[in-house]
């Protein structure tokens, strides 16, 4: 299975590392957490994570740092459209 699972930007000015994005794939080659991160001039600190829920292929719910705390709920037609987006959690 070949999936993307980092992506690291750097100051093209520097060469030095920015921002890293890790993506965690599940069987179905869909991506069950992301993780971001910022460079802090001597290692990569913990920004934030997300993980994310599905019906099928689809999205349905996207969990922030805590499992407790939804983002995100994605309801879709029947034509794949999105039909609410995004519901903040309080």
């Amino acid at each position: 299975m070949n999936c993307l699972t980092d992506v690291i930007t750097h100051d093209p000015s520097t060469d030095a590392n920015v921002h890293k994005s890790t993506f965690t794939i599940d069987g179905f080659s869909r991506v069950a957490m992301s993780t971001e991160y910022n460079w802090n001039g001597t290692s990569w600190v913990k920004q934030s994570q997300k993980h994310y829920v599905y019906d099928g292929l689809n999205t349905y719910v996207e969990l922030g740092d805590s499992t407790d705390d939804i983002n995100k709920i994605l309801l879709r037609g029947g034509n794949g459209e999105i039909l609410v987006e995004p519901l903040e959690a309080t």
